[in-house]
C-alpha cells in the first residue's frame, strides 16, 4: 500500500523521482526502490514525506484514506516513542513476549524500542498500529502517555 500511495502523491504533484529523491537527500535509485515496493522506506524518510506532501502518516501506512494534514511532523523523539510503547503494552496487559509475538518481531527489538534505544522500523509500526487499533501519529509524538 505505502509505495502505491508514494507513487501516486509524487505524480500528483508532477514531481519526478530525482526531484523527490533529492527533497529526501537520497539517490533516485533508493527512492525508485521505496516506490517500487522493493524495499522499506526508514521512518525518519516517511515522515519526510509525508511533510513533503502534507498528508497524515497513517495515510502513507495505509492505515487511513483520510490523507490531509495540516501540520508538520516534528522529528521522533526516540524517548517518547520508547515511553508511549511500553505504556501501550501494559495498558493491553501484555508482556514483552507476549506483545512482540503478536506484532512479528523479537522481544529484543521490542525491548530496544521502548527503551528508546533503537528507532522502530516501519513493518514493526505498521503492525502494532493495526493491532492495537492506535493512529501512528498517537503512537510517535503523544506526550501524555494516554491511550
Amino acid at each position: 500500500m505505502l509505495f502505491k500511495r508514494i507513487r501516486e502523491l509524487r505524480e500528483y504533484e508532477a514531481y519526478t523521482m530525482q526531484e523527490v529523491a533529492d527533497k529526501l537527500k537520497v539517490s533516485k535509485s533508493t527512492y525508485s526502490l521505496w516506490e517500487y515496493g522493493k524495499d522499506v522506506i526508514p521512518l525518519p524518510r516517511m515522515i519526510k514525506l509525508a511533510n513533503i506532501y502534507r498528508v497524515k502518516l497513517d495515510y502513507l501506512l495505509g492505515l487511513t484514506d483520510d490523507k490531509e494534514n495540516k501540520y508538520l511532523y516534528d522529528p521522533i523523539n526516540l524517548t517518547v516513542l520508547g515511553n508511549n510503547l511500553k505504556n501501550l503494552r501494559l495498558r493491553l496487559k501484555q508482556t514483552q513476549k507476549e506483545f512482540a509475538k503478536n506484532i512479528n518481531t523479537s522481544k529484543s527489538s521490542l525491548s530496544n524500542y521502548e527503551r528508546g534505544e533503537t528507532l522502530i522500523t516501519i513493518l514493526p509500526l505498521y503492525e502494532i498500529c493495526r493491532y492495537a487499533h492506535i493512529s501512528a501519529e498517537k503512537l510517535i509524538y503523544n506526550n501524555d502517555n494516554n491511550f
